[in-house]
């Protein structure tokens, strides 16, 4: 879950006892990202997470209540998007490079083949099967009783919390500012991950650019809006990717076929609510696909913002690729950056 975390502040610090109480909050921020982390590491021993993706099948591993309310809102994300969000994608996710200290492969043969990730996407499909107790004050977590075989060996399902654990991470911090009665600034949390608070007294929202996938350059936007008193997450197939001839693979996973996403969908924001439950539906809608997407937008989200870009061709011009962005905010409301180069998305006529 480690990212570089930016926490900025804009009251007016000569007011009152500001810089001070300003001082307590980067201290505390600290100290909860330390603590967040040591719960959800995939990698430190002493982390719940660890040692649940360590037991056997079908084991009772104890669990703190951060790594107990993380994994709840990840089963819960999971029923509700039918699995489209599953964080069980573990070994999908290293077998195709990411999350570890392997170089991306560099040829279609050093990917891994279909039998490998399908024996991956299987396990991981019971993920839902995961059973959480709480007994008095201490919180369990009953790991799938399902395994598969790949090279020989014998595996047992593991997870890893580090996406939805950045937005619960900004959802945390978030309460923290408004305990320390500041109104105006942002914590932002790996890029994917905003809260955002007012950004001065006498401008009250920030004008947020979302970055173009297939921009070319760092800091350039495909689309702009403004935003204040809310949460950001974001997810896109840009940050972590390599490619094998004109095949891009990115570290999102489809969890129904265990390879990475390749559906059209380059990047998707929501906006509103939790920020943990936004970096989950974010990974949710890159894994479903444009169609069903906007089918789960508009009858699960209808109360946040949502946007999402795709790569795509049309009907009459089936040999050039195209760019196109859906958007459930209302026109007025954003800025399209770049118009002669993202067009909308028109349900049942762009294909990828």
């Amino acid at each position: 879950m480690r990212a570089e975390a930016v926490l900025s502040i804009n009251d007016y610090f000569n007011v009152g006892d500001a810089a001070e109480r300003f001082g307590r909050l980067c201290d505390e921020t600290g100290e909860l990202l330390e603590s967040i982390d040591k719960s959800l590491s995939a990698t430190d021993s002493s982390s719940p997470v660890y040692r649940f993706n360590e037991a056997s099948p079908g084991e009772k591993v104890e669990m703190d209540k951060t790594s107990y309310e993380v994994l709840k809102s990840a089963l819960d994300i999971c029923e509700l998007t039918d699995g489209a969000y599953n964080p069980a994608v573990y070994y999908s996710v290293r077998a195709y490079g990411f999350g570890g200290s392997l170089p991306y492969p560099d040829s279609e043969e050093e990917l891994p083949g279909d039998e490998e990730v399908g024996a991956y996407a299987e396990l991981a499909s019971h993920f839902k099967e995961t059973e959480l107790t709480q007994e008095g004050v201490k919180y369990y977590a009953t790991k799938p009783d399902a395994v598969c075989v790949v090279d020989g060996k014998t595996l047992a399902m593991k997870i890893d919390l580090g996406g939805i654990g950045k937005g619960y991470a900004a959802d945390k911090v978030n309460e923290l500012i408004d305990r320390y009665g500041f109104e105006y600034g942002y914590f932002n949390f790996g890029s994917s991950s905003i809260a955002l608070k007012r950004f001065k007294p006498d401008s009250g929202f920030f004008t947020m650019g979302f970055t173009d996938p297939r921009g070319g350059y760092y800091g350039s936007s495909y689309f702009e809006m403004n935003v204040s008193d809310t949460c950001v997450s974001t997810s896109g197939d840009y940050e972590q990717f390599y490619s094998i001839g004109d095949v891009r693979y990115c570290h999102i996973i489809d969890p129904f076929t265990g390879k990475p996403v390749q559906n059209g969908i380059m990047t998707a924001t929501v906006i509103g609510g939790s920020a943990a439950e936004n970096d989950a539906y974010t990974t949710a809608i890159m894994v479903m696909g444009a169609e069903k997407a906007i089918e789960f937008i508009e009858t699960k989200l209808s109360d946040r913002q949502v946007v999402f870009s795709y790569e795509g061709t049309l009907p009459q011009e089936p040999e050039s690729k195209k760019y196109f962005y859906y958007t459930n905010i209302e026109e007025g409301g954003y800025k399209v950056v770049n118009p002669s180069k993202y067009s909308p998305y028109v349900a049942g006529q762009n294909v990828a």
